[in-house]
Protein backbone atom coordinates (compact mmCIF):
# COMPACT_ATOMS: atom_id res chain seq x y z
CA UNK A 1 0.00 0.00 0.00
CA UNK A 2 1.45 3.57 -1.00
CA UNK A 3 1.67 6.39 1.76
CA UNK A 4 -0.69 9.06 1.32
CA UNK A 5 1.47 12.47 1.83
CA UNK A 6 -0.50 15.71 2.74
CA UNK A 7 1.28 19.04 2.89
CA UNK A 8 0.06 19.74 6.51
CA UNK A 9 0.61 19.10 9.94
CA UNK A 10 -0.97 16.94 12.21
CA UNK A 11 -2.02 15.98 15.98
CA UNK A 12 -1.52 19.89 17.02
CA UNK A 13 1.39 20.34 14.76
CA UNK A 14 2.39 22.97 12.31
CA UNK A 15 4.00 23.25 9.33
CA UNK A 16 7.51 24.63 10.68
CA UNK A 17 7.60 23.31 14.20
CA UNK A 18 10.67 21.98 15.44
CA UNK A 19 9.94 19.11 17.11
CA UNK A 20 10.91 15.54 17.10
CA UNK A 21 14.31 15.85 16.01
CA UNK A 22 13.84 18.28 12.68
CA UNK A 23 10.90 20.50 11.29
CA UNK A 24 7.53 19.12 10.69
CA UNK A 25 7.18 19.20 6.66
CA UNK A 26 3.98 17.52 6.31
CA UNK A 27 1.93 14.69 7.51
CA UNK A 28 1.42 10.78 6.04
CA UNK A 29 -1.25 8.21 5.88
CA UNK A 30 -4.10 11.03 7.17
CA UNK A 31 -2.13 12.80 10.14
CA UNK A 32 -1.10 9.24 11.69
CA UNK A 33 2.58 10.16 10.95
CA UNK A 34 4.11 13.59 11.03
CA UNK A 35 6.90 14.07 8.61
CA UNK A 36 10.44 15.49 9.81
CA UNK A 37 12.96 17.14 7.92
CA UNK A 38 16.74 17.61 10.19
CA UNK A 39 17.34 21.20 9.94
CA UNK A 40 20.50 21.00 8.25
CA UNK A 41 22.57 19.20 6.43
CA UNK A 42 25.04 18.22 9.07
CA UNK A 43 26.29 15.11 10.76
CA UNK A 44 28.16 14.83 13.42
CA UNK A 45 29.60 18.28 12.73
CA UNK A 46 30.95 17.01 9.30
CA UNK A 47 28.93 18.46 6.55
CA UNK A 48 26.74 15.21 5.31
CA UNK A 49 25.30 17.54 2.45
CA UNK A 50 28.55 17.35 0.50
CA UNK A 51 28.20 16.53 -2.67
CA UNK A 52 28.79 12.53 -2.91
CA UNK A 53 29.54 9.35 -4.97
CA UNK A 54 26.32 7.13 -4.78
CA UNK A 55 28.86 3.45 -4.17
CA UNK A 56 26.58 0.69 -6.62
CA UNK A 57 28.39 -2.48 -5.81
CA UNK A 58 25.43 -4.15 -4.26
CA UNK A 59 26.39 -7.77 -2.60
CA UNK A 60 23.22 -8.70 -1.07
CA UNK A 61 20.29 -9.65 -2.78
CA UNK A 62 20.44 -7.35 -5.44
CA UNK A 63 16.54 -6.07 -5.16
CA UNK A 64 16.08 -2.70 -5.88
CA UNK A 65 14.92 0.40 -3.68
CA UNK A 66 12.38 0.94 -5.82
CA UNK A 67 9.16 2.58 -3.55
CA UNK A 68 8.66 6.06 -4.63
CA UNK A 69 6.79 6.78 -1.34
CA UNK A 70 8.87 4.87 1.37
CA UNK A 71 12.54 6.53 1.98
CA UNK A 72 12.71 4.07 5.04
CA UNK A 73 11.98 0.89 3.46
CA UNK A 74 14.47 2.02 0.51
CA UNK A 75 17.46 2.72 2.18
CA UNK A 76 16.75 -0.48 4.54
CA UNK A 77 17.40 -2.42 1.41
CA UNK A 78 20.19 -0.65 -0.15
CA UNK A 79 21.93 -0.85 3.53
CA UNK A 80 20.78 -4.54 3.35
CA UNK A 81 22.50 -5.18 -0.14
CA UNK A 82 26.07 -3.43 1.15
CA UNK A 83 29.20 -3.61 -0.67
CA UNK A 84 29.99 0.54 -0.05
CA UNK A 85 33.51 -0.13 -0.92
CA UNK A 86 33.92 3.58 -1.40
CA UNK A 87 35.04 5.59 1.87
CA UNK A 88 32.84 8.44 1.29
CA UNK A 89 29.58 6.99 -0.21
CA UNK A 90 26.95 8.29 1.31
CA UNK A 91 25.12 5.02 2.59
CA UNK A 92 28.59 4.23 4.15
CA UNK A 93 27.79 7.77 6.02
CA UNK A 94 24.28 7.28 6.69
CA UNK A 95 24.80 3.58 8.08
CA UNK A 96 26.52 5.15 11.21
CA UNK A 97 24.12 8.09 11.10
CA UNK A 98 20.98 6.09 11.08
CA UNK A 99 22.10 4.31 14.52
CA UNK A 100 23.69 7.29 15.70
CA UNK A 101 21.42 9.64 17.51
CA UNK A 102 20.53 12.69 16.19
CA UNK A 103 18.21 15.26 17.56
CA UNK A 104 17.16 12.52 20.25
CA UNK A 105 16.65 9.97 17.27
CA UNK A 106 18.10 6.96 15.50
CA UNK A 107 15.16 6.31 12.81
CA UNK A 108 16.36 8.66 10.03
CA UNK A 109 16.18 7.66 6.24
CA UNK A 110 17.21 8.95 2.31
CA UNK A 111 13.83 10.22 1.20
CA UNK A 112 12.42 8.47 -1.55
CA UNK A 113 11.62 10.36 -4.45
CA UNK A 114 7.72 11.64 -3.54
CA UNK A 115 9.47 12.42 -0.20
CA UNK A 116 12.03 14.58 -1.75
CA UNK A 117 9.44 16.65 -3.27
CA UNK A 118 8.21 17.58 -0.07
CA UNK A 119 11.41 18.42 1.30
CA UNK A 120 11.45 21.20 -1.68
CA UNK A 121 8.23 22.38 -1.39
CA UNK A 122 9.26 23.21 2.69
CA UNK A 123 12.30 24.73 0.60
CA UNK A 124 10.89 26.81 -1.63
CA UNK A 125 8.14 27.73 1.18
CA UNK A 126 10.49 28.93 3.34
CA UNK A 127 9.80 26.01 6.04
CA UNK A 128 13.83 24.94 5.90
CA UNK A 129 16.90 26.01 4.04
CA UNK A 130 18.93 23.67 1.67
CA UNK A 131 20.84 24.30 -1.51
CA UNK A 132 19.53 25.61 -4.88
CA UNK A 133 20.85 22.19 -6.34
CA UNK A 134 20.27 18.57 -6.99
CA UNK A 135 19.38 16.13 -3.97
CA UNK A 136 19.98 11.94 -3.87
CA UNK A 137 16.39 10.12 -3.28
CA UNK A 138 16.58 6.51 -2.19
CA UNK A 139 14.35 5.35 -5.26
CA UNK A 140 16.64 3.29 -7.57
CA UNK A 141 15.55 3.61 -11.02
CA UNK A 142 17.94 0.19 -11.84
CA UNK A 143 20.71 -1.35 -10.33
CA UNK A 144 23.20 1.75 -11.63
CA UNK A 145 20.64 4.57 -11.71
CA UNK A 146 18.51 6.43 -8.61
CA UNK A 147 16.51 9.35 -9.07
CA UNK A 148 17.41 13.26 -7.67
CA UNK A 149 15.38 15.93 -7.82
CA UNK A 150 16.47 19.62 -8.59
CA UNK A 151 15.56 22.20 -5.57
CA UNK A 152 15.55 25.05 -7.96
CA UNK A 153 12.87 23.96 -10.21
CA UNK A 154 11.70 20.50 -8.52
CA UNK A 155 12.45 18.96 -11.66
CA UNK A 156 12.96 14.50 -11.18
CA UNK A 157 15.72 12.59 -13.11
CA UNK A 158 17.34 9.52 -13.30
CA UNK A 159 21.65 9.70 -13.03
CA UNK A 160 24.28 7.26 -12.72
CA UNK A 161 24.93 6.62 -9.02
CA UNK A 162 28.67 5.99 -9.20
CA UNK A 163 29.56 9.24 -11.74
CA UNK A 164 26.83 11.61 -10.21
CA UNK A 165 27.37 13.79 -7.08
CA UNK A 166 24.64 15.40 -5.21
CA UNK A 167 23.38 16.99 -2.25
CA UNK A 168 21.31 14.83 0.20
CA UNK A 169 19.03 15.45 3.33
CA UNK A 170 17.72 13.00 5.83
CA UNK A 171 14.04 12.80 7.12
CA UNK A 172 12.40 10.53 9.48
CA UNK A 173 8.54 9.60 10.32
CA UNK A 174 7.26 10.46 13.84
CA UNK A 175 3.81 8.16 14.95
CA UNK A 176 0.93 10.42 16.27
CA UNK A 177 -0.86 6.92 17.36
Amino acid sequence: MEDTFSYHGAGGHRLGDRVFGGIVIGSINDGKELFIVTESELINGAKYGTRSNWDINAVGDGTLASSLTDGQHNTQQVLTNGGFSEVDSIFTRLGSYCYNDYGGYTDWHIPSIEELKIVCKAYHDGLIQAENTLYWSSTEANGRQAYDLLFTTGHQNVREKRDSANRLRVVRRHSLV
